[in-house]
């Protein structure tokens, strides 16, 4: 496992899932562009959320058992707000906050919030990286003229990306499955 990770480390291979894929001397130079396109965290941040309220938690509300009233909630990712707030708040946590188990607890006392702390997964912030860098990459590189191998390889680029795209859904869906929630400094399973 260490090894492919140098090998994909230094492009001579490629992860697509879970298989490994290796990669042509063509290849590995747009490979290695694509992992220079300068990104920041915000973006990962901006790519986590949109994935997390545009494909996983597709609702701003939720209905009370007994009355069925409906509340409506904001979100938080990692302490920043995302859209319009309400008085009640779901508030996504991920390594990418940079806080521990005990700075999230206490940030949230006297909160009206319910934090979610994703489980971490190592390569899900790589493969997030990755695909922001590669969309910036494909469309940066569409405006320019291109060989027919640079076409296709850029044409595989983006498919591989689509493909990503479901695993980061699943991934994610599965690092909120397997988090923990806390609630007014407390942690509940």
């Amino acid at each position: 496992a260490e090894a492919l990770e140098v090998l994909e480390s230094q492009t001579y291979v490629q992860r697509n899932g879970i298989a490994y894929e290796y990669l042509t001397n063509e290849e590995q130079e747009i490979e290695q562009e694509i992992k220079n396109v300068d990104i920041d965290t915000s973006e990962v941040a901006k790519l986590l959320f949109g994935i997390i309220s545009g494909d996983i938690v597709k609702s701003r509300s939720f209905p009370h058992n007994n009355t069925g009233q409906q509340f409506q909630f904001g979100f938080k990712l990692d302490e920043v707000a995302q859209g319009i707030q309400k008085p009640l708040t779901v508030h996504f946590m991920s390594p990418l906050s940079g806080l521990n188990e005990t700075e999230i607890a206490a940030h949230s006392m006297g909160l009206d919030e319910v934090r979610i702390v994703l489980a971490n997964d190592e390569k899900l912030y790589e493969d997030l990286r990755l695909q922001i860098q590669t969309e910036k990459y494909a469309k940066r590189k569409r405006s320019t003229s291109l060989t027919e191998s640079v076409s296709h390889i850029l044409d595989t680029k983006v498919q591989h990306n689509a493909f990503r795209r479901k695993d980061l859904v699943d991934r994610i869906r599965k690092a909120i499955q397997d988090g923990y929630l806390v609630v007014n400094g407390t942690k509940l399973n």
